[in-house]
């Protein structure tokens, strides 16, 4: 009977034990859950702030051509034109893209153009958590505006802000 007694002891202390280690276990498996979970939300967030900034990078690489068709449909072939510019897309590797350009075009006669048209606009992806800031500066004249006002359409979207900003006289 002893020995009966002393069973019934150590399978009550061994049941305990592996309630104890049940109720460990589904605690931790909760967390990692639940850690986890965030995790791959932030993730997959991340993932479509890129993917979006890659299609807003595909909009501010076309916006030169497209500016330089349109100088050309009302100015003819007769122009200076400057492009330059930076530009950090790939997602993999940098933790914030951007890309930064200007855009010249102006009359190709005379020490003082009869005409100019001046933008500069860049973004980078950290300036907003889920929509993206362009910033179109615009030389200081009433057909840089227009200009302006045009690179807002190709550059806006879904998920991009676009902000005009006349820039100052001696810049």
């Amino acid at each position: 009977m002893s020995n009966s007694k002393t069973r019934r002891i150590d399978f009550s202390r061994f049941s305990k034990f592996r309630l104890r280690t049940l109720f460990v276990l589904i605690t931790v498996a909760a967390i990692t859950i639940a850690i986890s979970s965030y995790l791959w939300q932030k993730r997959f967030e991340t993932r479509q702030q890129r993917d979006a900034f890659a299609a807003l990078t595909l909009r501010a690489e076309s916006l030169h051509m497209q500016l330089k068709n349109r100088v050309e449909s009302i100015h003819g072939l007769d122009f200076n034109s400057y492009y330059g510019g930076g530009m950090l897309a790939a997602w993999q590797y940098f933790e914030n893209p951007y890309f930064d350009h200007t855009a010249i075009f102006n009359s190709r006669f005379g020490e003082k153009p009869a005409w100019k048209v001046e933008l500069h606009y860049y973004a980078r992806m950290s300036d907003y958590p889920n929509k993206h800031l362009v910033i179109v500066e615009y030389g200081p004249s009433d057909q840089n505006f227009e200009w302006a006002k045009f690179a807002k359409t190709v550059l806006s979207g879904e998920k991009t802000i676009v902000k005009l900003q006349e820039m100052e006289k001696g810049k």
